[in-house]
């Protein structure tokens, strides 16, 4: 590597001026300074390199600090706010009734009658989302028909809380429960009569776009006498407004 001007400056011994040391020293300290002189030109070197690949990092990054999470494929608030959807799935719906014999008289009992139907059902519903750090409240409420094949379940409904656990990605798990209605068939009567009870679950729900979330929920119903209830499996799609 040539030297440099300031290399030289300093190798350079001034002919008035009595040398500083004596001859025999005089050529290994000046491959002494010339190896700080290179070890000094390299970190410089490296220095500016430094300098320039930070001042090029700093501009690529302009963009992406304007790139705001809002413009994300994920909302910042994805359970927040009005949704609805619609759900479909199966629905368990074990059933009994008493049969009361024309002229019964004690000791005779009346007769008990028992059915459970199993088939598809279609639902749909609607609801609100509270987010609370990483916890969701919220409140839902749906309708749908259900075995509508001439079994024991037909028109169902329910109207319920819901508590979950959110992450700022999308996926909630969650647990519901509130009041329900129905109608099912009486089997020893030909007619549908309406049973008022109390519905629990859980599911799941996650986001796959900005504004539209998929769910997987199960629910199970109690009526008030205790001798009706519902076993639902469910998925379904909703719709963030």
């Amino acid at each position: 590597m040539p030297l440099t001007e300031d290399m030289k400056r300093v190798l350079a011994y001034n002919e008035r001026d009595e040398p500083a040391y004596t001859p025999r020293l005089r050529p290994k300290t000046a491959r002494l300074h010339k190896r700080k002189l290179k070890k000094h030109v390299r970190h410089l070197h490296a220095n500016r390199l430094i300098k320039r690949k930070a001042s090029t990092l700093a501009r690529a990054a302009e963009p992406l600090a304007q790139f705001s999470r809002s413009d994300s494929w994920f909302p910042r608030h994805p359970f927040e706010g009005p949704y609805a959807g619609f759900a479909a799935g199966a629905q368990r719906a074990p059933g009994s009734n008493d049969t009361r014999p024309f002229g019964v008289i004690p000791p005779f009992r009346s007769i008990s009658r028992r059915a459970t139907s199993f088939g598809p059902g279609f639902w749909g519903f609607a609801g609100f989302n509270f987010p609370v750090g990483i916890a969701v409240a919220g409140f839902e409420g749906d309708a749908g028909v259900s075995n509508p094949y001439g079994s024991l379940a037909d028109v169902n409904g329910s109207l319920r809380a819901r508590l979950g656990v959110a992450t700022p990605e999308g996926l909630m798990i969650y647990a519901t429960s509130g009041p329900m209605i129905g109608s099912f068939a009486k089997l020893n009567q030909g007619y549908h009569a309406v049973e008022a009870g109390w519905t629990t679950g859980g599911g799941v729900e996650v986001f796959v776009a900005p504004d539209l979330s998929l769910r997987f929920e199960y629910l199970h119903g109690q009526g008030v006498n205790g001798r009706f209830n519902t076993t639902t499996i469910r998925s379904g799609v909703a719709v963030k407004f």
